[in-house]
């Protein structure tokens, strides 16, 4: 069935898009839910925000009060309170705001890997063409290969301070900095950025 997942202040709620009905909550989150809920192999997952951040799996077939019944699995090593986590095929990518990147198996919530990569984050990780993305708070840039071992690509400095989230528009990234907005377009090889 079709679900509207809103994450909010304590819980996380499911409602029917047509009627409105209230379908199920997971409860005991923290005061205020930032990152968005993604959805991929039957889970719903999210991030439960600022006082106690925790990574949850939820299975969303559930009705009503299903905390104790529905949590696929968790975790509260550097989970992140702001940026929004990214599905990438069977492997689930975050950063914690104090720039502990993980690789996790969406499933099972099995770790890969745990590395720090620097800075401060707000900003949402992306993928795209292979590659995931992560944007420090000082402006700096980070890509790593997508997969189940750890391997930086490359690392780049915009020079001023960066809260948002990357923007793609027709293959190219765009980074709303404190003072300009970058446009990194795609390669001459026509691959993306």
């Amino acid at each position: 069935r079709f679900e509207l997942i809103v994450s909010g202040s304590h819980k996380l709620d499911a409602f029917d898009p047509e009627t409105g009905e209230w379908l199920w909550t997971v409860g005991g989150m923290s005061r205020e839910c930032i990152p968005t809920p993604v959805y991929g192999h039957g889970l719903v997952y999210f991030s439960s925000s600022f006082d106690r951040a925790k990574l949850f799996a939820i299975r969303p077939d559930g009705k009503g009060e299903v905390t104790k019944t529905h949590i696929a699995w968790e975790s509260a090593k550097s989970a992140p309170h702001s940026p929004s986590p990214v599905l990438v095929g069977e492997e689930l990518y975050c950063v914690s705001d104090r720039g502990i990147a993980s690789c996790i198996e969406a499933r099972t919530g099995k770790l890969h890997w745990r590395e720090r990569v620097g800075g401060n984050y707000s900003a949402s990780v992306l993928y795209a063409d292979g590659r995931v993305y992560f944007q420090s708070e000082k402006g700096e840039g980070g890509v790593i290969e997508a997969g189940k071992k750890f391997k930086v690509l490359s690392r780049n400095k915009l020079g001023e301070r960066t809260l948002a989230s990357y923007a793609i528009s027709s293959g190219a990234i765009y980074i709303r900095g404190a003072d300009h907005l970058f446009k990194i377009p795609a390669s001459s090889e026509g691959k993306e950025p």
